[in-house]
């Protein structure tokens, strides 16, 4: 590694909890594997709006979802598997190593370490799809390790795969010259955004998170620029689009449920459509519980709570 990082190791923690919880907070300021894609615009999760949402402080870390709470489990017992099929011995001790370079700190947080080589582990819940071949993975992973590369000082990574039937696994290169345009890609991100006082532009990844970071504060209806008076008409035509198409879907749709009447689907040898029947669920009124066991209206009252409506993005015309 080189001699001007700053390694962290999960030992200097009391534990295991303690130290992702300073590793959240840290990389805030920093600029990460799984970042480098976001202002690339290939990370299929995180948009670069959705970053600078992160690095603002502006939003909440997401609950970890069954797919990464699995990956963290296994990550050890992946790299202790790779270390076999390989013969190389791995360190897993390091939480992230980092280092400064033109004003903005670069960070690596390595699965696993070689004496050679780094080690990135990837499990796989839902199997290898399409963008996955047998030289190449989806390139905002070969992005991530290519950055752990120009962080660290190491000349190869490599990228573990593995699902519930095979693993895969990728040698990676330094390419030098890629690095360096992604780190100055970065460093011009986070001059623009986060020193600065631009805004990246939303994505359709961003739609849903829009009301937990705007909340209404006025009733001030604004007007709109050029840019923006043409994105509203692009928006009506679109939804103009949307609802002749899902008109035409509906129509086939119910053409199909007449034809299948009180059987169970219909195939035409390629395909098979099904109508089934889904399986109840139950359903308690908890109000009538409580009443019926004693409880009081005002008893129930008092127990209530105001749920904030939701904020919907409407489109009248205007009469002038």
């Amino acid at each position: 590694m080189r001699t001007d990082l700053n390694v962290v190791r999960w030992s200097d923690f009391a534990s295991r909890e303690e130290a992702r919880a300073w590793w959240l907070d840290f990389r805030r300021d920093c600029i990460g594997g799984s970042e480098i894609s976001c202002i690339q615009g290939s990370n299929p999760w995180k948009s670069s709006f959705g970053l600078y949402l992160n690095k603002k402080r502006l939003d909440e870390d997401r609950e970890p979802t069954l797919q990464m709470e699995l990956g963290l489990i296994t990550e050890e017992g992946l790299a202790k598997y790779f270390a076999k099929l390989n013969n190389v011995e791995v360190i897993t001790d390091v939480l992230c190593c980092s280092r400064e370079s033109g004003g903005i700190k670069l960070l690596c947080t390595p699965d696993a370490l070689t004496t050679n080589f780094g080690l990135e582990i990837k499990h796989v819940s839902f199997g290898f799809d399409e963008s996955w071949t047998e030289k190449s993975c989806p390139e905002h992973y070969y992005l991530q390790c290519q950055w752990y590369m120009h962080v660290s000082g190491y000349k190869a990574w490599t990228l573990f795969a593995a699902s519930s039937s095979e693993t895969r696994q990728y040698d990676f290169v330094y390419d030098e010259a890629l690095c360096n345009e992604l780190e100055a890609q970065a460093r011009e991100w986070w001059q623009k955004y986060i020193t600065g006082d631009e805004m990246p532009e939303a994505s359709a990844q961003d739609n849903d998170r829009m009301a937990k970071v705007y909340q209404q504060e006025t009733d001030e209806v604004k007007l709109a620029d050029d840019y923006v008076a043409e994105q509203i008409t692009r928006l009506i035509e679109v939804k103009a689009q949307v609802k002749a198409l899902s008109e035409i879907q509906d129509t086939l749709e119910a053409s199909l449920k007449q034809r299948i009447a009180d059987g169970a689907g219909l195939t035409d040898g390629k395909h098979t459509v099904t109508w089934k029947q889904a399986t109840c669920t139950r359903v308690v009124n908890w109000q009538n519980v409580a009443l019926e066991l004693g409880a009081t209206e005002e008893v129930i009252e008092h127990n209530a709570s105001i749920k904030p409506g939701s904020r919907r993005l409407l489109i009248k015309k205007e009469k002038w």
